[in-house]
């Protein structure tokens, strides 16, 4: 019998009721005046090898202050142990949803909520084969399968059960997942064995399933690139995050003269922002190194700019024998049962606008019957959703 391996699976900054906490989330508690308390929640898993099952533990640790001791590292914070449980699979995923601890446990995900130093059972869900990805936004969760895509379920606290709203049909080798947010709209992102981010968005009149909207493909842009080791190879880890945006777009031909009244309405504006302009930006890592920003697009602006990129790729030419439009194109090495998603905007070509001559930009700008001032405006709000440093 081969010596057993113990490997650390998932780690989790939760938040609780004043008794435990994972995944940048609350877990109830009684220590603290408000109820709830932030822990740090570890998925650790132990193997034998194939003959012996896999068995799964969750370890729960509270970060505590103390005292700097003299002639000792600088050090205000330890790790304090909470509560270690041995569980009957492998803890593949875990995160927090209502202070309440949600973990991936062989086949089925499991919600707890700490009472007396243990982790009692709230619901459970019987998920596909491997969840390797949970994220949650108020009371729904996104579960990320390793062959089955993603499932959007929704627990509802009065009935304590964990419901699916909606799932994906069509089978998927996942390697990231993330959620979306383009202003009121809900949408997730996902990534594949391929590097093929697409988007998905539930369907609002069944909410039986999940539709993919949006797709590129990662592998295939670095042919725009001069350089032939930028090209991705067809197995790769990618990572994908996300980063709040709450940018609020000037217009480029306003005068900086603000009076008394537009400056109480500007700070308003900051301090409540609009819904609708509040967006996240995401991005994509991938195994070789490669960096992608991805952000949503309103569909008027999409509209706009799909003309100006059109007549930016006849003014600018192929770069290295390479149409832009096409770099972003998917191409699947095999038949797949769903049709093809376009509406992707390149980033970089259109910053490309802004750098041609005066003369050269008024012509591109009225071969696509629009206004200097629009194309400029709509490139403006794009860098300012995505500038985030």
């Amino acid at each position: 019998m081969c010596a057993p391996h113990i490997g650390s699976i998932c780690v989790a900054n939760v938040r609780t009721d004043s008794h435990f906490h994972t995944r940048q989330g609350m877990l109830a508690s009684e220590q603290t005046f408000h109820g709830t308390k932030g822990y740090l929640a570890i998925g650790a898993n132990l193997s034998y090898g194939e003959e012996i099952p896999v068995r799964g533990r969750i370890l729960i640790f509270d970060v505590i202050d103390v005292v700097h001791e003299p002639g000792q590292p600088p050090t205000r914070h330890k790790l304090k142990f909470i509560y270690d449980g041995e569980q009957k699979g492998p803890v593949t995923a875990m995160t927090s949803c209502q202070c309440h601890l949600i973990s991936a446990i062989g086949q089925k995900m499991y919600m707890w909520t700490p009472k007396n130093g243990e982790l009692v059972g709230v619901a459970f869900f019987d998920s596909e084969l491997y969840i390797h990805s949970l994220l949650c936004v108020k009371n729904l969760v996104l579960a990320a399968d390793v062959l089955k895509s993603i499932q959007l379920l929704r627990f509802q606290s009065d009935l304590r059960v964990l419901s699916v709203v909606s799932s994906d049909s069509i089978p998927l080798e996942l390697f990231a997942a993330n959620y979306f947010v383009d202003g009121r709209r809900l949408a997730f992102l996902v990534a594949d064995e391929q590097v093929k981010p697409s988007s998905h968005q539930p369907q609002t009149r069944t909410g039986s399933a999940t539709v993919a909207s949006t797709g590129i493909s990662a592998t295939e842009s670095q042919t725009q690139s001069s350089n032939p080791s930028d090209h991705t190879s067809d197995n790769q880890n990618v990572n994908i995050s996300n980063t709040n945006s709450a940018a609020a777009v000037t217009d480029a031909t306003t005068d900086t003269r603000k009076t008394p009244q537009s400056a109480t309405a500007t700070v308003t504006s900051a301090t409540n922002p609009d819904p609708d302009r509040l967006r996240h930006s995401v991005y994509l890592g991938t195994q070789n190194g490669e960096i992608y920003l991805l952000g949503p697009m309103r569909d008027k602006m999409y509209s706009r700019l799909r003309i100006t990129e059109k007549n930016l790729i006849h003014h600018l030419g192929p770069t290295c024998g390479m149409l832009p439009k096409l770099c972003w194109s998917y191409r699947s090495t095999q038949p797949e049962l769903a049709n093809p998603c376009g509406q992707v905007a390149d980033g970089d070509l259109l910053w490309r606008y802004l750098t041609l001559p005066h003369s050269q930009i008024l012509e591109i700008a009225k071969k696509s019957g629009q206004s200097l001032e629009g194309i400029i405006n709509d490139i403006a709000e794009l860098n300012a959703t995505t500038s985030h440093f």
